[in-house]
């Protein structure tokens, strides 16, 4: 790892990485599901809208997020299809999966007369094949509700084409047949520093980054899990053959809420100004 320009202070965290000098940044816009400041083509969304309704007849589902209009059939057959998919997750009917990694989780539920009752996940992490059509199918669907839900075009295919890089790969959590989460990976070289409070990039401090990560999604009845960092620590231990990748080399594209929660339980640094950096890319 090559070393970044020197520090006024060591930031509180064991991360290798030098953080740089703070200065008045130049403002970098980020929205939701958006990138650091690269134009590019971007993909026509076809999905129903995401907002607030308003208008007749226009109802906002509470658990998928998604503005239909309830009186047309073509808008009910829609938020059906979206809304099972984006709450439960997407079928995964490939039987030869190559399994990564596996963990359980419990969760905790009480009923109407305060009797507590757990309940036992289970969870396989897959790598996807570039040969599998049919896991490619269903990764793109997963990818298709996190864009949809992040309002942001397609992110990187790399992982799908055979011999693409070394390094660009996706892997998907699996529950009970289904696909529940999902990161989608590509190779990066250079990195900027990114400051989470302002989600401004710091100007002219590039940083040693390998991978970049491109999305990362969880079906919102398995949030709240760990799913997030699991696959985080999946791809940091299976991205490259042989080798384990240091978090401070794994730059995030789109820092949206739920991946900046994410990146700042994963590899976020404090500097001594009190911002917190986090380590980003163009995609």
């Amino acid at each position: 790892m090559s070393k970044s320009p020197a520090l006024e202070s060591e930031p509180r965290s064991n991360a290798k990485q030098k953080l740089p000098a703070m200065t008045n940044s130049k403002r970098t816009s980020f929205l939701v599901g958006s990138r650091v400041a690269k134009k590019k083509h971007r993909k026509a969304m076809t999905q129903s809208r995401f907002s607030v309704g308003s208008g007749d007849g226009e109802v906002s589902c509470p658990e998928c997020n998604m503005v239909y209009m309830k009186y047309v059939p073509t808008d009910q057959q829609m938020h059906a299809a979206f809304h099972k998919k984006a709450v439960q997750g997407v079928e995964w009917k490939s039987k030869t999966s190559k399994i990564v990694a596996e963990f359980v989780s419990m969760t905790e539920s009480k009923s109407k007369t305060n009797v507590v009752a757990y309940e036992r996940h289970k969870f396989q992490i897959v790598e996807v094949s570039s040969a599998s059509k049919t896991e490619i199918r269903a990764t793109e669907q997963l990818l298709d509700l996190a864009n949809t839900e992040l309002n942001a075009p397609e992110g990187s295919t790399g992982w799908k084409i055979p011999g693409q890089g070394h390094s660009d790969k996706a892997f998907v959590c699996l529950a009970e047949g289904k696909a529940v989460g999902v990161v989608s990976v590509e190779s990066v070289e250079q990195g900027r520093w990114l400051v989470h409070e302002t989600k401004s990039v710091v100007p002219n401090q590039g940083l040693k980054v390998l991978v970049g990560i491109s999305r990362i999604y969880v079906c919102r009845s398995w949030r709240q899990l760990g799913i997030g960092l699991r696959l985080l620590q999946c791809l940091q231990k299976n991205c490259i053959y042989g080798c384990e990748i240091p978090k401070m080399e794994i730059a995030w594209s789109q820092p949206s809420e739920f991946g900046g929660r994410l990146a700042l339980r994963f590899n976020a640094v404090k500097h001594r100004s009190g911002y917190t950096l986090i380590p980003a890319y163009e995609e």
